[in-house]
């Protein structure tokens, strides 16, 4: 029943509980001039309610399944009546919201909370709940620390508007009374009597995410995409101070890039270092135990990437591939040291190699060093191909830890864990077939941090997949690690708040519904020219509906006119009432296709005008006429009216054409007496590009002010629609 939201609502619970699939979706219901002055159960203009909002309605909630059945169309019936009206009239609009009570008690309990951030000096908290909704604030009572708190409590909030916003601050109480923040969420209400206002109570539940910023539940689009293309344009800036090392051109010119850096060291006065070609010999003293120490020379092969460490007499001691290589150390204390540490790679049966200290001549020395290794060690924080690459530890098992590569595809919005041994592979080819795990971004649900171990991170994720743990090799390299991937999250984090909320409708009044309000304080002329209240006002009697049809008010006693009481308009006329709801549709079906094609939704949202039909309604159009005029319309109807089953055709073409696929939001009128017989009146068939200023949709529903405007009163109407960002993380938070 399209008069009742409600109704609407139970059968797309029912489609969604069904998990049916639907495909297409023809908006044809409609009643046409109803009887005057009817309603529906809400209070609305019945016309209104089922040519429109019902529509609207259905169309919004229904989106989520058209869009998992894609390719999917709507297609909405129009009536060239509806360019007979000159302009949507919002006051009558803004009339009609006021019909709906959207007032009502609201009664909120917050029940606990999980996986609090840890912000205390005893490495909990004590947190407490914060709750501002209109301009009421309440809060939980402190519990003493914890990071998982329960405190069922409950808060009761009257005459609360659905549009507005409840904002939860959760804070950490320490004794001294100083407050740490942990989180905060805003909840919107704009859904919260989604589905109608003639159910009385609604009971939900919500898991709110807790975030640091104002901007809850969302992903900062501007500042990933900003990000993004810095990361893959190479911003030297950025790069640096994320310590990230763009080795995209680097392999190529590795060697041209080593002889540069030594040709620098050496022609400003640099000290034992030589040069053969691709190596370069550095002269360091390497320490053997505690007690021993012993000149050696430590060979840097660039050509073939190895380390070898040998005598004075160039006698090979050991050689190190540059991937066993893991990170190389300094000490601000001993300026001239640097201890390379070497990574153990599971499976390969080798030995734990023991770190290398070395002693250089200079600081320089040992900075020409390291400057030469950073590109290849596996702790170098890498960007390559749009892959930014960390190296972390892993724990395998009880006993067992391993390194793997933590990897960020900028281009596919993906973390990948990669095993070590696998990553170059993978870095020269995406698609090897080797052993990884692979997140898409939007899966994450947040990232902790462990106050215990600052270089230790706990990955989330949404539907139940397990917790990811990892540890940096510093803390630094965390810090970069989340710099880097936060923008392309949904700012989730600092743990999760449970509340639940009971909304109740205050009971419907006993009115008139064709009166709106009437002044109380009535005025009257007198015969000097001047206006007086009128003392006869509390005696106006209220006609009922027949009566009020039949006639206007009877004031001939009181020398007063409609206005000077203050009495609103009466109801619409139904046929004005019929074409405004038709002009209602079909802005709102023009707004829906730019939205759906803008969106890339794989919906295809068309119009179609059947044009004079030849039913059995014509007479519902003919109510109020004299007889000769209601016999001319029957005679405009037999002689020129269209077959219903022939214009179901070419609703049926326009579903399955796949002309109809190409284009979002094309008018068709049905034309002449056969099937599949139309012209498309915002559409240059021989081009195939949209006509600027078509004949139909007519200026009024392309007017971009006049669909931003009707939708949100829509919105407000139904507390329904999938368009706005403010909905979508409601139904999220559910």
């Amino acid at each position: 029943d399209l008069s009742e939201m409600g109704s609407i609502q139970d059968l797309v619970t029912d489609v969604k509980r069904r998990k049916l699939k639907v495909c297409v979706l023809v908006n044809a219901a409609a009643v046409w001039c109803p009887a005057y002055g009817s309603v529906t159960r809400s209070g609305l203009e019945v016309a209104l309610a089922v040519n429109y909002l019902g529509h609207y309605q259905l169309v919004n909630l229904l989106m989520p399944v058209l869009e998992s059945s894609r390719p999917s169309r709507i297609i909405t019936v129009s009536c060239e009546e509806y360019s007979k009206v000159a302009a949507i009239d919002f006051p009558f609009l803004e009339a009609e919201h006021d019909k709906l009570d959207t007032q009502g008690v609201l009664r909120l309990t917050v029940e606990s909370a999980a996986a609090l951030a840890s912000v205390s000096t005893h490495g909990a908290s004590n947190p407490c709940v914060r709750v501002t909704v209109q301009e009421e604030a309440f809060e939980t009572a402190v519990k003493k620390r914890t990071t998982q708190p329960t405190w069922n409590e409950t808060f009761q909030v009257h005459d609360i508007a659905v549009e507005k916003s409840i904002h939860f601050s959760v804070i950490s109480r320490e004794a001294n009374g100083v407050e740490k923040f942990i989180g905060q969420a805003s909840l919107p209400l704009l859904c919260l009597a989604s589905g109608g206002y003639t159910s009385p109570n609604i009971s939900l539940q919500f898991n709110l995410p807790l975030v640091p910023e104002k901007a809850a539940g969302s992903v900062d689009k501007s500042k990933a995409a900003i990000l993004s293309a810095q990361l893959l344009n190479g911003d030297s800036d950025l790069l640096k101070r994320l310590d990230i090392h763009d080795i995209s051109q680097f392999r190529a010119s590795r060697l041209q890039h080593a002889e540069a850096l030594a040709k620098e060291y050496l022609a400003t006065g640099g000290t034992a270092v030589e040069m053969e070609g691709s190596i370069i010999i550095f002269a360091v003293t390497k320490r053997l135990n505690m007690f021993k120490t012993s000149k050696r020379k430590i060979v840097v092969d660039i050509g073939v990437e190895e380390l070898r460490n040998t005598t004075v007499n160039d006698r090979i001691r050991k050689k190190f591939p540059f991937a066993k290589l893991m990170s190389i150390a300094t000490d601000p204390a001993t300026p001239t040291l640097a201890t390379v540490v070497f990574s153990h790679r599971r499976g390969q049966g080798d030995s734990l190699q023991r770190d290398y200290s070395l002693n250089f001549s200079t600081t320089k020395q040992r900075d020409l060093f390291r400057t030469l290794m950073v590109p290849y060690l596996v702790s170098t924080t890498t960007f390559e191909r749009g892959l930014v690459a960390f190296c972390v530890i892993k724990k395998l098992n009880r006993f067992e830890t391993g390194v793997r590569k933590l990897v960020l595809d900028i281009r596919q919005r993906k973390l990948l864990s990669i095993e070590l041994e696998d990553y170059d592979q993978f870095s020269k080819d995406r698609f090897a077939q080797i052993n990884k795990k692979e997140f898409n971004f939007n899966q994450i649900r947040n990232i902790l941090e462990d106050s215990e171990d600052p270089e230790k991170v706990e990955i989330n994720f949404e539907g139940g997949q397990r917790a990811y743990t990892v540890v940096f090799l510093l803390e630094e390299l965390k810090v970069n690690f989340l710099q880097t991937i936060d923008p392309f999250l949904q700012q989730h984090g600092k743990g999760i708040l449970r509340v639940r909320l009971m909304y109740t409708r205050p009971p419907a009044a006993s009115t008139n519904n064709y009166v709106h309000e009437i002044e109380v304080a009535g005025k009257v002329k007198t015969e000097g020219g001047v206006m007086v209240p009128w003392a006869h006002t509390a005696d106006l009697l209220v006609p009922e509906a027949p009566e009020f049809m039949k006639r206007d008010w009877d004031t001939s006693q009181a020398m007063v006119t409609r206005s000077e009481i203050g009495l609103q308009r009466p109801p619409r006329q139904p046929l004005w009432a019929s074409r405004h709801s038709k002009l209602c549709l079909i802005t709102f079906a023009t707004a829906l296709a730019q939205k759906l094609e803008a969106r890339g939704s794989g919906v295809c949202s068309h119009i179609i005008d059947p044009g004079l039909m030849d039913t059995d309604m014509w007479g519902s159009a003919c109510k109020g006429l004299g007889a000769w005029r209601k016999m001319l319309q029957k005679w405009r109807v037999d002689t020129y009216g269209k077959d219903p089953d022939k214009v179901a055709d070419t609703i049926i073409k326009m579903v399955f054409d796949p002309e109809f696929e190409t284009h979002n939001g094309l008018y068709v009128r049905h034309g002449g007496t056969g099937a599949n017989q139309m012209t498309i009146c915002n559409l240059d068939t021989a081009s195939g590009t949209k006509i600027e200023n078509p004949s139909h949709p007519n200026a009024v529903a392309r007017s971009p002010a006049n669909q931003a405007r009707l939708w949100h009163f829509s919105t407000m109407m139904t507390s329904v629609t999938f368009d706005d960002q403010v909905y979508s993380a409601f139904l999220n938070l559910r």
